[in-house]
């Protein structure tokens, strides 16, 4: 059973993302059965255009990127049919077949999916690490 995948990029106006949206589109990003939305903010209204970009009301800079994803999550959810929205960055790069192949074999509710990442990055004592989802990619389930 093919799962209707929905790519999130949080995009804006600076390097790298400001050069890398256009590869995107032409790589990656030109998939018919995925869609891959372009996400900023520092709109004066929410709204999907013709090209995928979405664009939302709240502010701009990288101190905002949590507003910004829980913004774009909730259009996303509002808006569109999905199962899954996988959420990335200008810098990754993605290979359409194995998120498809991959997405197939998980579950279909209560799913966080990230690869672990540990902080502090350097070599400590275990007691102060944290390990959280890495923000390269994360897949949520529609839940």
């Amino acid at each position: 059973m093919n799962k209707k995948i929905i790519i999130i990029v949080p995009n804006s106006n600076k390097y790298p993302s400001n050069i890398m949206v256009p590869f995107i589109r032409k790589t990656w990003g030109d998939n018919k059965d995925i869609q891959t939305i372009i996400y900023q903010g520092e709109s004066s209204k929410d709204y999907l255009d013709s090209k995928n970009n979405l664009y939302l009301n709240v502010p701009g800079g990288y101190e905002h990127l949590t507003q910004k994803l829980l913004k774009a999550l909730d259009w996303v959810d509002k808006n569109l049919d999905y199962d899954y929205v996988l959420r990335t960055t200008t810098t990754s790069y993605i290979d359409i077949n194995n998120l498809k192949k991959f997405i197939n074999k998980l579950p279909s509710s209560s799913l966080y999916c990230s690869t672990p990442v540990t902080y502090p990055p350097y070599p400590h004592e275990k007691k102060d690490e944290i390990i959280f989802g890495s923000g390269a990619g994360v897949i949520l389930s529609k839940d």
